[in-house]
């Protein structure tokens, strides 16, 4: 099942479709994490950052295990009419925002952790939220173009 055909009307495989459609959703969980910090639900929060952050390292896990397994990035290429140069400097670039997207969000979780635990709240902590969020919206973005580039065009 891992391997077969998706559920999006595409040749991508299942698990691919279903991190492309974990990461379409992506912003707007975040999003709905921020509300309850909007609405002073401190806890629910930071809980919920926790748990969007592990999901999506696992998701990122099961990807990568699975593009692996797959023949790779130029075995997906093949499904697209686009140049497979384009496609490469396009799919380094994503790798490029994700991987600082990945690092500052983790780096970011950790400091709030610490502030949380000390109860020693960072008054720039939204600022960096905001950065934090942007980044990951455009590392989702990024990545859904990717498919559709890869497997629709």
């Amino acid at each position: 099942m891992f391997f077969t055909q998706g559920f999006l009307g595409t040749h991508s495989p299942f698990y691919l479709d279903c991190a492309t459609l974990y990461f379409a959703l992506l912003p707007f969980l975040v999003i709905y994490s921020i509300s309850f910090a909007v609405k002073k639900q401190i806890k629910k929060h930071f809980v919920s950052q926790m748990i969007i952050l592990f999901l999506t390292l696992l998701i990122v896990l099961v990807f990568e295990l699975g593009l692996r397994l797959d023949g790779g990035f130029k075995t997906y290429a093949e499904y697209s009419s686009l140049n497979y140069t384009f496609l490469l400097v396009y799919l380094l670039a994503h790798i490029l925002l994700s991987l600082i997207t990945l690092v500052y969000w983790i780096y970011f979780v950790y400091r709030s952790y610490s502030s949380y635990k000390s109860a020693t709240f960072d008054k720039k902590h939204k600022n960096k939220g905001k950065l934090c969020f942007l980044l990951i919206f455009l590392t989702s973005l990024t990545g859904v173009i990717l498919y559709f580039l890869l497997f629709v065009f």
